[in-house]
């Protein structure tokens, strides 16, 4: 991965250092005087750092902070949360965003900053994201066109359908939205190529799986699709895109490769997914219809007499015996409620 060095935030203060003296109390807004007083006064930035030993960069974007799993205050509204989450920002805006000077390595930091784990980033993340959307913007222009993922214009109605009801059914994860994946997903596959020579062009990235319709598991991956032109296989290509174990937010990245001679275009590769997508679906809406039957004819049997007098003979609180609800019975057609 490309890395910049942007050199050391702080060196170490001699232990007979006097920390200046700045008034921290327990108040739910942090004065411009006292942000101000950060800022200017060097000396106890670099005490803050020492001290919290929250931050701790090393050339380039690797670890750039260390990773506090809790805040000091478990509301953080204390002084001294608003103060690490205020400095936090300005180090991230005054050392890095400002210095970027190309797109790749906007990529590298976001990439970076997505593992990172630390809850002060994530209070202002979406700022971070805004800033991050803003530089890449401004530039855009020095970069190959070819690099550059596809306008709305070129894009087949069926690709645009499908990123429209995307749109519609995706969770977000940590403020991320399909569009956001599927560009972080598209400069990953980019440095994949770049970094071992390949042959091949990127056509669409597009986010498909459970996630695309709002259908998924609570671990269930973050599906994508990227279709590409080149010489490398699909296969040789997956394993390629995975050999790192890329993750978002902390969930597993599954892209998928395709390509025109195998797979298909995404033109064609869309349809069908839509297609198992709305049966994976369909199939969810039974299950939750055959559930809520089951709950009822158990809050039933428990109210009736039969109910009871079946309790005596079987081990569970009640049995229940049916023919209108499928998909879930023993070999007898009959149900065990618990």
């Amino acid at each position: 991965m490309h890395s910049q060095n942007f050199g050391s935030i702080h060196q170490d203060l001699p232990d007979d250092q006097e920390l200046p003296k700045i008034d921290i109390t327990a108040t739910k807004a942090c004065s411009s005087k006292q942000k101000n007083l950060l800022i200017d006064n060097e000396a106890y930035a670099k005490v803050i750092l020492k001290q919290t030993s929250y931050y701790s960069l090393i050339g380039g974007y690797k670890d750039i902070f260390k990773n506090p799993t809790t805040k000091k205050y478990k509301d953080g509204t204390r002084f001294e949360d608003l103060v690490e989450l205020y400095y936090f920002d300005e180090l991230l805006r005054q050392l890095f965003l400002e210095k970027l000077e190309t797109l790749q390595e906007c990529k590298d930091l976001e990439w970076e900053l997505m593992e990172n784990e630390n809850v002060y980033l994530k209070l202002v993340w979406e700022k971070v994201q805004s800033e991050l959307k803003a530089k890449k913007t401004e530039i855009a222009g020095a970069e190959p066109e070819a690099e550059k993922m596809k306008t709305d214009a070129d894009v087949p109605d069926a690709v645009a359908g499908f990123k429209e009801r995307t749109n519609e059914k995706f969770h977000r994860i940590d403020g991320l939205g399909p569009a956001d994946i599927e560009s972080q997903v598209h400069d990953y596959v980019m440095d994949k190529i770049r970094d071992n020579g390949l042959d091949a062009e990127i056509i669409y990235v597009a986010v498909t799986g459970t996630r695309s319709r709002g259908i998924e598991n609570k671990n269930s991956d973050i599906d994508v699709a990227v279709e590409y032109k080149g010489s490398i296989r699909e296969d040789d290509f997956f394993d390629m895109l995975h050999e790192d174990g890329m993750t978002i937010a902390g969930i597993k990245l599954d892209i998928n490769p395709i390509t025109e001679g195998k797979t298909g275009t995404m033109e064609n590769y869309l349809p069908a997914v839509e297609k198992h997508l709305e049966h994976k679906a369909s199939d969810r809406e039974k299950k939750k219809s055959v559930l809520k039957g089951i709950k009822e004819k158990c809050a039933g049997a428990k109210k009736s007499e039969p109910a009871k007098k079946k309790m005596k003979d079987h081990s569970s609180p009640c049995v229940i015996f049916y023919t209108d609800i499928t998909g879930i019975q023993n070999k007898n057609n009959d149900y065990y409620c618990y």
